[in-house]
């Protein structure tokens, strides 16, 4: 099995030649607390508000269950998964591989806004469509809570 490349190095790599692109790429870490809490909050609000104390953090349990089993099948079979392909490389290292490979570069320790915002609206309606709306709303701050564990 061939070794991974892991950076000590805490500068950050030039991903894109663009460079609207590589500014879109590197964000602070507390970046996403400034976007999503007040998403986190407004469905809590509404799950709160729609359930009840009880149903609110049966939904949240079962919300934050869901994206857990969730998480793991995505970083499991998609963000560990190695193309062949020398474009395939280059999306997986955009999209996952940079994290592994310079651990240590604090410009891309959590995903960008101008990725995660697309990632989040996809989610928000496919679980729209797979859940009640009440599980949705303890989906969404679990999500949020699990993201900012990471940091």
């Amino acid at each position: 099995m061939k070794k991974n490349f892991i950076s000590n190095s805490r500068e950050s790599i030039r991903m894109f030649k663009n460079p609207l692109f590589e500014g879109l790429s590197k964000v602070p870490y507390f970046v996403p607390l400034i976007v999503y809490v007040p998403v986190v909050g407004y469905f809590c609000w509404e799950s709160f508000n729609a359930n009840g104390i009880l149903g609110f953090l049966g939904h949240f349990l079962l919300g934050l269950f869901i994206w857990t089993l969730t998480e793991y099948v995505l970083h499991r079979f998609v963000f560990h998964f190695y193309p062949k392909s020398e474009w395939g490389k280059r999306i997986h290292f955009i999209f996952h591989g940079v994290h592994h490979d310079y651990p240590n570069d604090a410009q891309r320790l959590v995903m960008p806004p101008s990725a995660s915002i697309p990632l989040a609206l996809a989610f928000f309606f496919l679980f729209k469509w797979l859940l009640a709306p009440a599980m949705l709303e303890g989906f969404l701050p679990d999500l949020f809570l699990v993201t900012c564990a990471t940091i």
